[in-house]
């Protein structure tokens, strides 16, 4: 008699996912960063879909400038787990200026803000007009989401000179410097990868 075996709710928390690690039990979901805007000011999302962003990238001066990025509510249970990988590309305008990103996952259940990883630095890039495209490793606490959580990605960008820009855009359109023949081995494109547990 073959048995029956009924899975968890959690696995169908999402309709499908774009890789499957079987080594590691997780799903992986692809998510697109960018920016909505109404009269109440500007929003910055993680949507499984590509759109069209309200803005390309963000500039900004010396300094360290955060911002977060949420996806929608959750509609069933489900846990993150494993190795996150957040992809952005980031541009210096000035010799001299030292510009790095800093990163965090963080979960939002009733309005209370919980990390589920390290405050993760990407490497620097220094120089006039110097640009990269940042890969970095977010290594994640396994954390349970209930119906209502959403996932959050704090987003410090930090720099010690004039400006840097790092994009925004799931469509990959020119920014203000990541333009031009940058754009030929760069893009606007934030992506998240974010592995989500599999009952296997």
């Amino acid at each position: 008699m073959i048995p029956l075996r009924f899975r968890k709710s959690s696995e169908g928390a999402l309709a499908n996912y774009d890789f499957v690690d079987i080594a590691e039990g997780t799903g992986v979901v692809i998510f697109y960063g960018g920016a909505t805007e109404t009269s109440a000011g500007i929003t910055y999302l993680f949507s499984k879909n590509a759109f069209y962003s309200e803005y390309t990238t963000i500039i900004f001066g010396v300094g360290t400038n955060t911002r977060n990025f949420d996806t929608g509510v959750f509609n069933l249970p489900k846990a993150i787990k494993g190795t996150a990988y957040f992809s952005v590309g980031l541009y210096t305008q000035s010799g001299g200026a030292n510009a790095y990103l800093k990163v965090t996952v963080q979960k939002s259940s009733g309005g209370a803000i919980t990390n589920c990883s390290s405050q993760i630095s990407s490497a620097t890039i220094n120089g006039n007009g110097a640009y990269n495209m940042l890969m970095i490793p977010i290594p994640l606490t396994t954390t349970h989401f209930k119906k209502g959580d959403f996932l959050r990605v704090e987003v410090s960008a930090v720099n010690s000179l004039n400006a840097i820009e790092y994009g925004t855009d799931p469509m990959g359109r020119p920014g203000t410097y990541l333009t031009g023949a940058v754009l030929n081995t760069m893009t606007t494109k934030m992506q998240l990868y974010m592995p989500f547990q599999l009952d296997l």
